[in-house]
């Protein structure tokens, strides 16, 4: 928000960030931490900056207030020292109000970072079994570098998007299932439990066109498909049944539907 060719897109815009290499810091030792209040405004703002830092297991951290000050289409930015005893992911969460008025919220933002017992040590310390920090991966050149630094930051739950537990690739043609795609996505879970991480499987999408419902005629753009019909649910639990013994002791938790409040991933009627 501050360079010379920035355009605008709010009043007020908000942003910040725990300075380090790949946002990865020791505990108890003091991690610079930044806030930068961008205001678009003709005239001078004054705004409350609320911060609270939650620990892996939603410990609350930090929780300040402090008045800022901005001028008209001009940044602010504020420094801090952040110090954590918890290992594992950390979730800053700002929120600027009007001073005149702290129930009047004006902009809000997120970010992580992560407390590790040694940020350049071979061994790194679990979050343990209280994080409730996961993280969702792409399949990319760059895959098991980001499954590292997963692993450094303490994360424990893993979901691999893209490369997902679809019916539609289990089974494309009624009563064919294909083997290749079992033994690729075995050596996905394989590859996040290697780095501490706990596979979650979506299944909440990817029904094969062979089995979907079709009860919405017009299903909105980019809907990536329709539950299965009713004749076809005994098919869809003889799948279910045979993907949960295949990857039975390698698999955390199966995730029966993303984002349910979008029309994109399931169409209709429960």
């Amino acid at each position: 928000g501050i360079s010379a060719n920035y355009s605008p897109h709010t009043e007020v815009e908000l942003a910040g960030y725990v300075g380090d290499a790949n946002s990865l810091h020791q505990a108890g030792k003091p991690a610079p931490m930044e806030t930068i209040l961008r205001n678009n405004r003709a005239v001078q703002s004054t705004l409350v900056l609320a911060t609270t830092v939650l620990g892996p297991g939603y410990q609350r951290v930090i929780s300040t207030e402090r008045t800022v000050t901005v001028p008209p289409a001009s940044s602010v930015r504020t420094f801090s020292e952040l110090r954590s005893g918890f290992l594992g992911p950390h979730r800053v969460y700002l929120t600027a109000t009007e001073a005149d008025s702290t129930e009047a919220e004006v902009v809000r933002n997120t970010f992580s970072f992560g407390i590790l017992e040694d940020v350049n040590g071979p061994t790194i310390q679990k979050a343990g079994r209280k994080s409730r920090f996961g993280i969702n991966l792409e399949a990319s050149p760059n895959f098991t570098h980001s499954l590292e630094l997963a692993r450094k930051a303490g994360f424990r739950h893993g979901r691999v998007m893209s490369a997902g537990f679809y019916w539609k690739d289990f089974e494309p043609n009624k009563g064919n299932w294909s083997t290749a795609r079992e033994k690729t996505m075995h050596a996905y879970a394989d590859l996040l439990n290697s780095y501490g991480l706990e596979p979650i499987a979506l299944i909440g999408r990817g029904i094969p066109s062979w089995a979907q419902s079709n009860i919405v005629e017009d299903p909105p753009a980019g809907a990536f498909g329709q539950p299965p019909s009713e004749k076809n649910l005994q098919y869809y639990g003889t799948h279910l049944t045979r993907l949960a013994s295949s990857f039975k002791g390698k698999i955390e938790a199966y995730e029966t539907w993303n984002e349910p409040n979008s029309q994109q991933w399931y169409t209709g009627t429960a």
